[in-house]
C-alpha cells in the first residue's frame, strides 16, 4: 500500500488485491483490546475512581460501537475502492484516516495482549501455534498500515 495523493480533504492509496484481504481480515478482528485493560487505578477503593472508572468503560463502549459501525460502511461502500491497474484505490477522509489508525492500533495492541505480551528483553517470548498465529501475523500487518497511514 503506498499514499498516491491528497486532494482537499482526501487521501488516495494504492492498495494490490492482497492488500485489500489483509485490510480487511485484521479490521474484522476489531476490537481486541479487552474492556478490562483500560483501568485507572489498579486497584478503586475510592468511590470516586470507581465512578470514573465507570465513566470511562461507558465511553470506551461507546467508541467501540462507533468503529464497529465505521468498519462496517468501510467494507460494505463498493465505491470506497475503485479497481485500478494492479489493485484498487481507495480514498480516506481525514477524520476516516484517523479513526482507521485508531482501529488498527486496536488490533495490534490487542493481538499482542493476546499473545501474553511477548517481551524479548525480558525473554517473555511466545510458542507460536495454529490458534495464536493470526495474531502474530495481525500484529505485522496492523504495524504494515498504520506506518503507510501515518506517513
Amino acid at each position: 500500500m503506498k499514499r498516491l495523493h491528497s486532494i482537499k480533504d482526501r487521501f488516495i492509496f494504492h492498495l494490490s488485491a492482497r492488500e485489500k484481504v489483509l485490510l480487511f481480515e485484521v479490521l474484522k478482528l476489531y476490537p481486541l483490546i479487552p474492556s478490562s485493560y483500560a483501568r485507572l487505578h489498579r486497584k478503586p477503593d475510592h468511590e470516586t475512581l470507581k465512578e470514573s472508572q465507570k465513566l470511562l468503560d461507558e465511553s470506551m463502549a461507546e467508541e467501540r460501537k462507533k468503529y464497529q459501525c465505521n468498519i462496517k460502511k468501510l467494507l460494505e461502500d463498493s465505491h470506497r475502492f475503485k479497481t485500478a491497474p494492479g489493485g484498487y484505490h481507495m480514498v480516506l477522509a481525514h477524520s476516516e484516516l484517523e479513526w482507521l489508525i485508531q482501529v488498527l492500533n486496536d488490533v495490534r495492541v490487542g493481538s499482542w495482549i493476546t499473545l501474553g505480551s511477548p517481551d524479548e528483553q525480558q525473554r517473555k517470548t511466545i510458542k507460536v501455534t495454529e490458534q495464536n498465529s493470526i495474531y502474530l501475523l495481525a500484529m505485522d500487518v496492523c504495524a504494515y498500515f498504520e506506518g503507510v497511514l501515518v506517513e
